[in-house]
């Protein structure tokens, strides 16, 4: 894994990336989910900016780009500065590895697997997420990559290939799964992943060099989470005149309500999807019984006990040999917390976790989003919290959090709705605020003030302090320099204060 300059002069731009394509690195990050180990002492090979190994909980990082470590290190990974044919870690270090696109920058491939291996526990993984080469958007970026800021050096493997050279370095024990059906561009909505490969752009295998045991080439592992994921589906079939002639024990499960309710009164299967997803519902009933094949859907149930829950659906006609329609074959997953954890990625993509506010590389693009708009004019606030070593170094890091805080809240009580509220580092906060002029910012200057004082009427131990420094810009070409100058003022703001 060479040392390239490329990512310590491009960091930001990298990180623009994941907030441009949230949806895509949504979908990526699931898919590395599903194979990654929920449990254990992990290291990403090649971290980056901690985008994978912060959210996934992988707490120890290697990648040659200081720039990139520092992000790293800002989302709490312990960052290690190194390269992946050479790990500076014992053997037998980690329960298990992850490196996502790394693959194709490395200089050997074979001695970075090689280490892989031996930092490995004998019954741990090695978890690989790339782009497949055998792609449409493999093939993307093959065509584009002499002008590709970051990939014009890149080596890209298709799965086969990847295969084969894990098999090689003693992993030969694969499983695989897929997402990203469609060009970057077009993907707007997270997308579920799939088994194997061959059909999608980006590809996670998860490679041991052990089993436990296996059966006609598959380990118990993965016998089991078959089995598991069949019973855990509420299957049914449903004839042409609507009597359901069979539920699966899992219905009872998901729902709440007796088989004997589902089967018996067909209706409390209606009564039970959200109003709002009703519509969908009957129009996916109406697809359905005009023998056609219904797209999957998902929908919202209430449940008897557990409120509400997601659903996918899936269903198809059934025929006989003499292709006479004998109903609907039909089978509901509940994918809430699958749901949740998307929802819970998407807000990590674009928000600060401890603050709740949003993070740089939002803030970073907001800035060039409005550089190119019309809502001037645009006024930027700089906020730096005070005295924020010393509440680390005599209360605690704890103590220390809470006061970030209590600035994040003095701050969101302070401003617009409309307005970018974000916490761009350490004890920094920045402010957007469009179609604001200086009379506009000198009001919710004077609110800050009020809001900070009603903060510290409840926290008398460490009260928030904050420097501040503003400016408005005109135009775009003046955005870039009135938050430079921002920044300038609420530095003098703080040198102002310590020489009082």
């Amino acid at each position: 894994m060479p040392i390239n300059t490329t990512f310590d002069e491009h960091h930001r731009r990298y990180e623009n990336w994941f907030v441009t394509h949230g949806a895509a690195y949504c979908s990526e990050l699931l898919a590395v989910r599903a194979l990654l180990p929920r449990q254990g002492h992990g290291l990403e090979i090649g971290v980056g900016t901690g985008r994978f190994a912060a959210p996934l909980g992988v707490r120890v990082g290697i990648d040659p780009s200081a720039a990139m470590l520092e992000h790293a290190r800002g989302r709490g990974v312990h960052a290690v500065h190194g390269v992946a044919e050479r790990l500076p870690f014992a053997d037998q270090s980690f329960d298990y590895a992850l490196s996502v696109t790394t693959i194709c920058f490395v200089n050997d491939v074979r001695a970075m697997l090689r280490e892989a291996r031996r930092v490995i526990r004998p019954d741990g993984c090695l978890v690989l997420g790339f782009v497949d080469r055998g792609s449409d958007l493999g093939r993307r970026y093959l065509d584009a990559q002499a002008g590709s800021t970051f990939y014009h050096k890149a080596t890209f493997y298709s799965a086969e290939e990847v295969g084969q050279l894990l098999r090689e370095s003693g992993f030969p024990c694969q499983e695989w799964v897929q997402t990203l059906s469609a060009p970057l561009p077009d993907i707007v909505e997270i997308e579920p992943f799939r088994a194997g490969y061959g059909d999608n752009a980006f590809v996670v295998v998860r490679a041991r060099g052990v089993t436990r045991s296996s059966g006609k080439g598959r380990t118990c592992d993965d016998m089991f989470q078959r089995l598991t994921d069949f019973s855990a589906d509420w299957t049914y079939w449903r004839t042409p005149e609507g009597e359901m002639r069979y539920v699966s024990p899992a219905g009872s499960e998901i729902t709440g309500y007796s088989i004997e309710d589902l089967s018996t009164f067909p209706e409390t299967c209606i009564a039970i999807i959200h109003p709002d997803d009703r519509e969908l519902w009957r129009s996916h009933v109406h697809e359905a019984d005009a023998q056609g094949k219904p797209r999957p859907i998902k929908f919202r149930i209430n449940t008897r006990e557990r409120g509400i829950r997601w659903i996918s659906h899936l269903c198809r006609p059934i025929y006989d040999d003499d292709n006479v329609f004998l109903g609907i074959s039909g089978s509901n997953r509940d994918i809430t917390e699958r749901k949740q954890a998307e929802e819970r990625l998407r807000f990590l993509g674009t928000h600060d976790e401890l603050t709740g506010l949003f993070n740089r590389a939002y803030f970073e693009a907001e800035l060039e989003r409005l550089a190119g708009g019309r809502q001037f004019p645009v006024s930027v606030v700089m906020a730096d919290v005070d005295g924020l070593k010393a509440v680390n170094d005599n209360h605690g890091h704890g103590a220390g959090d809470r006061l970030l805080r209590q600035a994040a809240t003095v701050l969101l009580e302070a401003f617009r709705a409309e307005d970018v509220v974000a916490r761009i580092g350490g004890d920094e906060f920045a402010v957007l605020l469009p179609g604001a002029d200086s009379r506009i910012v000198g009001e919710l200057l004077k609110r800050i003030a009020t809001s900070q004082e009603a903060v510290n009427c409840s926290e008398v131990d460490c009260p928030v302090s904050l420097s501040l420094g503003t400016a408005t810009a005109q135009s775009g070409e003046g955005l870039l320099p009135a938050l430079n100058l921002a920044d300038q003022r609420m530095y003098q703001d703080k040198f102002n204060k310590k020489h009082r």
